[in-house]
């Protein structure tokens, strides 16, 4: 039985934590397993790769003013401290 493979372009992006490159990677299959991946730029065997994650929503206000969520503890402490009262 002969492996399957396909191979996969994937465009830059960001994740909040570090930048994803532009790359092909090569997705071997046997038997409906993956044996391997491939990151083709450097001919490479690679154990992870991290796909782009797909938009589900994007938060708007009344005036349609784009917002974006983020973790309390990403914000200036004297920022939280103008806004939130104790």
């Amino acid at each position: 039985m002969h492996a399957a493979q396909v191979d996969i372009a994937l465009r830059e992006f960001r994740y909040p934590y570090r930048r994803e490159p532009a790359r092909t990677i090569r997705v071997t299959f046997r038997r409906n397993t993956v044996r391997e991946i491939r990151d083709l730029r450097g001919d490479q065997a690679i154990s992870v790769v991290d796909l782009e994650p797909q938009l589900v929503s994007e938060f708007f206000t009344p005036e349609r003013e784009k917002r974006q969520l983020v973790k309390i503890g990403d914000i200036p402490p004297h920022l939280t401290q103008a806004v939130i009262r104790h």
